[in-house]
């Protein structure tokens, strides 16, 4: 007996490891002669393989019943359809009665899952007469059969069934969608398989005699057929209701073998097979039946919703001229068996008044008519599943009945979230993400987003301009939560509908359902959740505008993506920001951020990531949203360019608030960027590192001044001075009103204000914000508001009532501000008076309106029948504007730059007592030449909307020539200071608060400071010991002698620094000078505790090589003592080998000399532009620029000057005269 055991578990468990060599071998192409019935169903012969198949039944001798509840120990490899083999963990599951089963032993049906791959589903019969016979269903792959290809059932065909030619044409379901059962009835109560219960019908299945002669002749031949069918029939229904059949234990005596003698006429199938059932089986002993016959493409179930229901449940039949493969299966009987438990067609062909017309077209699920329409078939063949309308029809129907036999599967039921309802734009993309939970972790779940509106209108193709019915076709489950819509190949291709998916352009609500399955074998569960989509008929498209061509880009550099916003901030869609994504795989999945949560204001900068390639496409996604829009086409990437740090331009600010401003800049190529702020009264600046030419500053003051400069950093270390400073001032702050919405505007709403200059026409929205809209009200005078409200369709009575916040204080409860109010009626339209009282604030203030379903409303909070809407008015004084707007400049009147830097003006801002705001009215008159010495005067004016002009107000920007800086100092290079023996040339200032010193060994204070210098015995360093004396915030300079960099081409600073102690130490700068001291600026910068040892800082001096500079280290401290910052191993070393005059650069000439107000340059061959540079006598640099053959100088005085001319590394000078 133990040997007998040990035997049968080796063979069970050696199943595996024979299957490549033992059970399946491929056969090559064109080899292998089908048989007659392979030839009839036209099937595929690309992957044929050749089964031993008395090995593979011995390999499932050991295969549990799966209503045993034991796991199967046997693993049977399957090859795809891509000739790769498949492990199934199998178990039997048998499709006949155990004492129909019992007679016909080599009849089986089995059921697998997969091993390497959980969510694979594997059903298969076998039988002495067909041989083995499989679906694999499997989610995200495609449906795959495994048929018999050659007579001797040694040969199997596998194939994907959309590889199969269409093979379903002519096939006309003849049943009447009206006969239907009562009990049935139209109100759904439970419309998933969320029970857990497996239910099993006992199924009688007669054959014609026809039939039985297709597969043979003989019963048992006729019932391996039925076999094959109800175990593909039973895989699909267990998955999407739960439900399983068995053919009862007496079906050979309704299965006819003689045609001419069975009681079977084409034409009366639907009578004669209820009769033959009733009187042959008997009612009691069967709870569906069926009939199988071969002649033309049809079936009729007889009736819908009849399972159970003695004297109808029989009634139907399947017919077609090749009675088996899989058109047949699932195609035909599982969608008559769908009618016999209660679903209808799901097609838009014709209109059967069933409300359940919920795919375009043909269909593609089970209950539509995939492939048999002709112009109207969405695809060749039906997917193996039922729409979400059809699994609410069948599980009401199920759970009504009783006839059947329930077994608990103990399987969770998913925990399904549609997400929240939506508004969209017009003509415009979106994509739908639910979520859901399983308590059985080792369940596989799958999602399925499909359209729940109704087509009884017969609508064959979705359209743009519907505002009803059928939008989008369903597709087959997958793992994947999301869907777009319309499918993501349409939407990069620019297009936001097809034949089959149509995005509408006018104004609709799409209603949708989330079905998620377990997937769970033997006896799946299903839940679902709905959500609404509400297309806006005045937002949209939103369109990506750019990039949208096949353009390069380059990594790491700054490109603004611009889209069309189109209303999408407003309009109930009320997306007030975006995010920007990237994928680098054509549009297929966006894992790259761009940008999260910007402003939805049309256009962003972003960096470019070095993701390089040539398949990059850009989405552009309303934050928390579902609405987007992707590039047309794919974009390259292309790697980053050198970086060489130079000072960033065009420093501006923008969209500055009460506690935040936008910062930008001009690119430098391949750079970093560090911006740092601070208030205009404070000392210190903040430092924030990005690497955009954009940032936001947050955390600000309202209404205070601030500056802001930036500077570029490379990766290499080396880093530019910082820019000119920016200056803006913060406004003050924003109100912030309570919150008021309806939940319900389907009866009534708000179709139009009146006050004043507001006329607002409008649809309905829970909240409505016309905050842009705005009229003049008068202190004084009396105002009158008219409401016109709309009703869809019973007139209700309606409350009303208007608020005015006079006072700005945010909110609408202060007396007085409940300006008009009226109780219920059904008056159309309503009106009132008020009079704004002397006390009001003048300027902009908030306006509401409310209308209330019979009540008179509250300013905030939630209600649910009625609308909001909010308003701007501008209160004024009683009688004529005669006040004069006020500008108010920004930044300083009298500004300061050298020629050649660049200049920004900070602009200014106008208020006026009426009108508001009116910056933007403003018009400058005058500009600056920055390239040129002068002074330069620009003028502001503005006039409000009554003609009063402001005061002009001007500013005045003096353009220095640059002084040549110090003189007589250090022209020898490398230069060293290590400190050793004295501070050398390097002096104490006068204008600080504590000094630095030299010194050997470790500082006084202890947790802080070196513990020895870097290179030889002493280095320098600020004691912070000692309160109100070393901290806090006490400056300590020491200045450096004068640098002579004139004879160089480049130049660059090193040293020793060691920062050791508490965290906020304070910050130390490096600062150079061009002008002897009198203006300093920052090229290095640190702060805080960098750790115990000596740190190595390179400074680049390129901007400053040909002038006189000197150096100081500012050393400020923090709140701690904790704080000693030393410098050691001081180092300037420069390069003169640019600074010769050679080559063809010898050939420049100018003339004429004297000049008069143009000097004209002679250029050598191939020098088409020159940089230029003109200084005084003095050494001032008066004048710089490019130029191609001559250059203005007009603006000089009578003097001499000298003109140095740079082309690349060469170098001319010239003395000219100017008249």
């Amino acid at each position: 007996m133990k040997n007998k055991l040990f035997l049968a578990m080796s063979l069970a468990t050696s199943v595996l490891f024979s299957q490549n060599s033992e059970l399946w071998k491929k056969q090559a192409n064109g080899k292998v002669r089908a048989s007659v019935s392979a030839l009839e169903k036209r099937l595929p012969d690309k992957e044929i393989y050749q089964l031993d198949l008395d090995a593979f039944k011995q390999a499932l001798v050991n295969a549990p019943q799966r209503k045993s509840g034991k796991q199967s120990s046997v693993i049977i490899a399957f090859p795809n359809a891509d000739g790769k083999l498949e492990k199934y963990r199998v178990s039997e599951a048998s499709v006949l009665h155990p004492a129909l089963s019992q007679k016909y032993p080599d009849i089986k049906s089995y059921m697998g899952v997969g091993v390497d791959d959980p969510s694979d589903r594997i059903r298969f019969s076998l039988s002495n007469a067909k041989g083995l016979q499989s679906m694999r269903l499997g989610i995200d792959k495609p449906t795959v059969f495994i048929e018999p290809y050659s007579a001797d059932l040694k040969r199997y065909t596998i194939y994907k069934k959309s590889d199969k030619p269409r093979d379903v044409n002519g096939f006309k379901c003849d049943v009447d969608p009206n006969n239907r059962n009562k009990s049935t009835g139209s109100s759904f109560q439970h419309k998933n398989a969320d029970d857990g219960t497996l239910r099993t019908y006992r199924i009688a299945i007669s054959a014609t005699g026809e039939y039985t002669a297709h597969h043979g002749g003989t019963k048992a031949q006729a019932l391996a057929a039925m076999n094959t069918t109800m175990t593909r029939v039973n895989g699909i229904y267990e998955t999407d209701f739960n439900v399983t059949m068995i053919i009862i234990a007496n079906n050979e005596d309704v299965i006819y073998t003689n045609a001419s003698t069975d009681p079977y006429s084409n034409g009366s199938f639907n009578s004669q097979v209820q009769s033959t059932l009733t009187s042959v089986i008997g009612e009691a002993n069967y709870d569906i039946g069926h009939l199988f016959a071969k002649a033309s493409n049809n079936g009729n179930a007889g009736c819908i919703g009849c399972v159970c229901v003695d004297g109808s449940k029989g009634s139907a039949f399947t017919s077609r001229t090749t009675p088996e493969g899989d058109p047949f299966d699932v195609d035909f009987v599982a969608h008559e068996i769908g009618h016999q438990f209660g679903g209808n067609h799901t097609f838009t062909i014709r209109n059967e008044g069933t409300n359940v017309h919920m795919e375009p077209g043909s269909g593609t699920t089970i209950m539509g008519y995939a492939g048999i329409t002709g112009a109207t078939d969405v695809q060749p063949n039906s997917d193996p599943y039922f729409h979400a309308i059809n699994i609410q029809q069948i599980t009401n129907y199920i759970k009504s009945t009783s006839c059947q036999t329930n077994t608990s599967t103990g399987n969770n039921v998913p925990t399904v979230n549609a997400g929240s309802d939506y508004t969209i734009p017009k003509g415009t993309a979106f994509v739908l993400t639910g979520s859901a939970t399983d308590a059985d972790a080792s369940d596989v779940l799958s999602y399925c987003w499909e359209q729940m509106d109704e087509n009884n209108a017969a609508t064959t193709y979705p359209s743009v301009t519907a505002t009803a019915g059928v939008a989008f076709r369903s597709y087959s489950p997958t793992t994947n939560a999301s869907r777009y819509f319309p499918r993501l190949e349409t939407v990069k291709a620019g297009n936001t509908s097809w034949q089959w998916e149509a995005v509408p352009n006018v104004a609709r609500s799409l209603n949708f359902r989330l079905t998620v399955r377990d997937n769970r074998a033997g006896g799946g569960t299903n839940n679902s959740d709905d959500m609404v989509v509400t297309v806006n008929g005045t937002a949209g498209p939103f369109v990506v505008n750019s990039p949208n061509t096949a353009v390069t880009l380059t990594a790491g550099a700054t490109e603004t993506v611009t889209w069309n916003v189109a209303g999408t901030t407003s309009n109930g869609v009320n997306a007030a920001n975006v995010d920007i994504l990237m994928s680098t795989d054509g549009g297929d999945t966006y894992p790259v951020v761009l940008a999260s949560g910007v402003p939805n204001d049309g256009s962003h900068d972003i960096t470019v990531p070095n993701s390089v390639g040539n398949q990059n496409r850009i989405m552009v996604r309303g934050t928390n949203h579902i609405f987007f829009d992707i590039s047309n086409t794919n974009f390259t990437i292309s790697n980053p360019l050198p970086c060489t740090a130079s000072v960033p331009t065009g420093v501006s600010v923008s969209g500055v608030t009460d506690s935040a401003a936008t910062v930008s800049w001009n690119t430098v190529s391949g750079a970093t960027y560090t911006v740092e702020y601070k208030k205009a009264s404070d000392a210190s600046w903040t430092s924030n590192n990005t690497s955009g030419t954009t940032t936001t500053l947050s955390g600000l003051d309202a209404n205070t001044a601030y500056e802001v400069r930036v500077k570029s950093v490379c990766t290499d270390g080396t880093s530019s001075s910082f820019s000119a400073t920016a200056n803006f001032t913060t406004t003050d702050v924003q109100l912030t009103y309570c919150t008021a919405k309806s939940t319900n505007v389907n009866d009534e709403y708000i179709s139009n204000v009146k006050l004043n200059t507001i006329d607002n026409t409008s649809t309905g929205q829970f909240y409505s914000d016309f905050t842009n809209i705005s009229t003049t009200i008068t202190k004084g005078a009396s105002e009158t508001i008219t409401i016109t409200p709309t009703w869809t369709g019973t007139t209700y009575s309606e409350g009303y009532g208007v608020w005015i916040d006079y006072n700005k204080n945010g909110v609408f409860t202060d007396a007085g501000e409940l300006v008009w109010s009226k109780s219920p009626s059904t008056d159309t339209p309503v009106s009132g008076s008020f009079t704004v009282p002397a006390s009001a604030v003048t300027g902009d203030t908030r306006m509401r309106v409310i209308l209330r379903y019979n009540a008179v409303p509250s300013p905030c909070g939630e209600f649910t029948y009625g609308e909001v809407e909010d308003y701007t008015v501008t209160i004024v004084g009683a009688g004529a504007d005669t006040v004069a707007p006020v500008i108010t400049l920004l930044g300083n009147s009298v500004e300061n730059i050298n020629v050649g830097d660049s200049y920004t003006d900070a602009g200014a801002t106008a208020s006026d007592n009426v009108d508001g705001n009116i910056t933007a009215n403003i018009v400058v008159t005058g500009s600056v030449d920055a390239n040129t010495q002068g002074t330069y005067t620009l003028t502001y004016n503005v006039s409000d909307a009554a003609g009063n002009a402001a005061t002009a107000v001007t500013r005045t920007v003096n353009v220095n020539a640059v002084t040549a800086g110090c003189t007589g100092g250090i022209d020898s290079y490398p230069y060293a200071q290590s400190f050793d023996s004295s501070f050398g040339s390097w002096t104490q200032s006068s204008g600080d608060d504590i000094n630095w010193t030299r010194r050997t060994g470790s500082t006084p204070s202890s947790g802080t400071g070196p513990s020895s210098a870097n290179n030889g015995s002493h280095y320098i360093y600020v004691e912070a010991s000692g309160r109100n004396t070393g901290y806090p915030n006490k400056r300590a300079i020491i200045n450096s002698p004068c640098y002579d960099l004139s004879g160089l081409s480049s130049a660059s600073i090193s040293f020793k620094y060691h920062m050791y102690g508490a965290t906020n130490m304070g910050t130390i700068d490096l600062e150079v000078s061009e002008d002897d001291g009198v203006n300093w600026t920052s090229i290095w910068n640190q702060s805080g505790n960098k750790g115990n040892s000596w740190l190595t800082a390179t400074v680049s001096l390129n901007d400053y090589v040909g002038k006189g500079i000197k150096l100081r280290f500012n050393r400020v401290t923090g709140n701690t003592w904790q704080a000693d910052i030393a410098i050691d191993n001081f180092q300037v070393t420069g390069s003169n080998s640019a600074i010769t005059t050679r080559g063809d650069i010898l050939e420049f000439a100018i003339y004429p000399n004297p000049v008069g107000n143009q000097i004209n340059l002679v250029k050598p061959i191939g020098y088409e532009k020159v940089n230029y540079t003109i200084y005084n006598t003095l050494g001032q640099r008066i004048k710089k620029g490019v130029a191609t053959n001559n250059i203005d100088v007009s603006g000089l005085k009578s003097a001499i000057y000298t003109i140095v001319i740079e082309k690349d590394t060469d170098v001319k000078s010239i003395r000219f005269i100017k008249k």
